[in-house]
């Protein structure tokens, strides 16, 4: 489907008032995890690439995978600088040869067919101490959920197999796969819709975009016990302990189901 939808699906990123709104979501996203730029990052789902502008002087380099051929052609076309690699690539399929201080993904954990086996594939990908951020569409608004519903049904460009993962689902999803100090964070309100549809005409949907981003940004940091049941989506991050060592290439894509549950920090 990605292949087929790929022009309008980086038309998003293109349209001033989503990319505003879109690049705002990333960068709310990545700082729960401490980006810093001396880091290394894998976007898993990068799409059309736009993240690797977005964060543009926050990394040292930047790896963005996704099975969407069409996709990888146009970020490939769009960045080049040498620090930034774009792959067509499966996660459950690829080896990258080298480990991540941070590892995220945008509305992608929800597309896959084995949620805890991508987890532990993330994490055995991550250093001693990295990060795996990701967000995800959530369930607690009655009516954000029903809209999602609607718009599988009159929106060709929009995935028939989006699914809706709850808190406590993604928490437990992570700390089974091994990831420590496991935390989230309730995203998007008024900035969502622009996220996600070109809304026009630019020239009034700019400037609200703009402060749509700023009030969902001052109510994700004052009010969180509130957004928690009302926001679109939902931010959920874990570590890597740094004490773990990476299992052995032949059983890397198996859920490590050794590993003590930690505490539940979330919150």
């Amino acid at each position: 489907m990605f292949d087929r939808i790929a022009s309008e699906y980086a038309r998003k990123d293109l349209h001033g008032p989503s990319r505003t709104a879109r690049q705002a979501r990333l960068q709310r996203t990545v700082e729960l995890a401490g980006l810093t730029s001396e880091a290394s990052i894998l976007e898993v789902g990068c799409g059309a690439g736009f993240a690797a502008h977005y964060l543009d002087g926050r990394f040292a380099t930047y790896t963005g995978i996704d099975y969407s051929d069409e996709l990888i052609a146009f970020a490939s076309h769009l960045e080049t600088a040498p620090n930034i690699v774009f792959k067509t690539a499966d996660l459950y399929e690829w080896q990258p040869g080298e480990s991540y201080d941070l590892i995220f993904a945008i509305g992608v954990l929800h597309h896959m067919p084995d949620i805890p086996r991508a987890l532990s594939i993330m994490r055995s990908m991550l250093k001693p101490g990295g990060y795996l951020v990701v967000n995800e569409p959530q369930p607690a608004n009655v009516v954000f959920h029903w809209l999602r519903k609607i718009r599988t049904k009159v929106d060709p460009s929009y995935s028939s197999d989006q699914e809706e993962l709850a808190e406590s689902e993604l928490v437990s999803n992570f700390e089974h796969a091994g990831f420590e100090e496991v935390r989230t964070r309730a995203q998007g309100l008024l900035s969502t819709p622009f996220a996600e549809v070109t809304l026009r005409p630019s020239a009034l949907t700019q400037p609200l975009s703009a402060l749509a981003c700023r009030v969902d940004a001052w109510l994700e940091d004052h009010v969180q016990f509130l957004l928690r049941t009302i926001a679109w989506n939902i931010i959920v991050t874990g570590r890597r302990a740094r004490e773990q060592i990476s299992p052995p290439l032949d059983s890397r894509a198996e859920p490590n189901d050794t590993h003590e549950p930690v505490p539940d920090s979330h919150g």
